[in-house]
């Protein structure tokens, strides 16, 4: 987290002229495709009905599993008018990786040391919401589903699980335009909530419109993704991508 508080305070050290400057631009209704890279950090503790001793504990990681940096791809429908805006949402994570293990691992059974693996974890989320024009900036508010899904095998053994939890997302952006130049500046976080995934975005996108119907843009974001259940021995998911870098391409309706 030490990383994510950096670049929050590195944000609200040149936000307030751009957040508090009024623009006459309230964003575009359109279309956004995203697709970026990051390092990636994380672990999918997965027990067997929440009994203890079917897991380690924050095991398997990203790292052992020989996951270091991975794709994210992003689609984005919007509407806007004078007041309001409304939008739907997918952002797919999906990795894949192959090895050997380098110790014993217990996730919903019992793997062994030196056995060849191959995996496929899935971190894809959509979301739907709506927010109101302030002038300065916009509030909004969405509910997003986290569809989650992870499968480890060996050549004696394997195993999958997955599942989809909800939750509720509050977060305020801002779109700029001066010429043919944008910036867009956007964060959201979940509302705490019991056995609902913590969601958590920030990130900026440069863009240069090409003509009034197309832009390209440049994007920098953070991506934090934590879920807990209620169970004796909980899932434990956990998710971190900083920073995540790419291209965007806009259309405009």
């Amino acid at each position: 987290m030490k990383k994510v508080l950096v670049l929050i305070v590195s944000v609200l050290a040149f936000m307030p002229s751009v957040l508090f400057a009024e623009s006459n631009n309230f964003g575009i209704s359109g279309m956004d495709v995203f697709w970026g890279y990051a390092p990636i950090n994380g672990y999918v503790q997965t027990p067997a009905g929440g009994k203890l001793g079917t897991s380690d504990i924050k095991r398997p990681t990203f790292d052992e599993l020989g996951i270091e940096k991975e794709n994210l791809l992003n689609l984005e429908l919007r509407w806007v008018n004078k007041k309001y805006l409304a939008y739907i949402g997918s952002t797919w994570i999906n990795m894949s990786s192959s090895g050997v293990l380098e110790k014993d691992l217990m996730s919903r059974t019992q793997f062994f040391e030196g056995e060849r693996f191959n995996t496929d974890i899935n971190f894809n989320w959509y979301r739907f919401g709506v927010g109101r024009n302030l002038g300065y900036f916009t509030p909004k508010v969405e509910v997003a589903i986290l569809d989650f899904s992870y499968e480890l095998s060996t050549p004696s053994t394997r195993i999958e699980r997955s599942y989809a939890k909800p939750t509720l997302r509050v977060g305020v952006e801002k779109q700029i335009k001066f010429n043919n130049f944008g910036l867009d500046l956007e964060s959201s976080i979940s509302l705490p909530a019991s056995n609902t995934p913590t969601i958590f975005t920030a990130g900026a996108v440069f863009k240069y419109w090409f003509t009034k119907r197309f832009n390209l843009g440049l994007v920098v974001n953070y991506l934090y993704i934590d879920y807990e259940d209620n169970q004796e021995f909980p899932n434990h998911l956990r998710l971190e991508m900083l920073p995540i870098t790419g291209i965007s391409l806009g259309y405009a309706f």
